[in-house]
């Protein structure tokens, strides 16, 4: 622990290994950041390199850029980060014409700013 507790804590060699992060292997599906944007992409593991600690991808766009990505930057598909049906979208949000402004995406529920809506 750092002698002062405004001071960050380095990682160490053990929490590098930690055994709790994902062991990536070839074919496996995940989200990765594609590092034209900055936003994460659904894509497949064609290589990985433990030295680098980094995979390279297929992303499912079949775009060939910015393919070698750091673990730091990848995550496994979950139930929230999966797409939403229409169904659950429609439950959670709809869509209603504003004077002025057109068609507008309104919550059918309260949330707080910068909440996602839907994914």
């Amino acid at each position: 622990m750092p002698a002062n507790m405004d001071e960050p804590m380095l990682p160490t060699a053990a929490a590098e290994d930690d055994p709790m992060e994902p062991q990536w292997k070839t074919g496996d599906r995940v989200y990765a950041v594609w590092a034209g944007n900055g936003c994460y992409y659904s894509a497949t593991v064609d290589q990985v390199s433990q030295s680098s600690r980094s995979l390279t991808v297929h992303w499912d766009d079949q775009n060939l850029t910015y393919r070698t990505i750091p673990f730091s930057q990848v995550m496994e598909p979950s139930e929230s980060t999966s797409a939403w049906s229409a169904g659950r979208i429609d439950k959670r949000a709809s869509v209603r014409a504003v004077p002025d402004k057109g068609r507008c995406l309104f919550t059918n529920e309260a949330c707080d700013p910068g909440q996602v809506v839907f994914v």
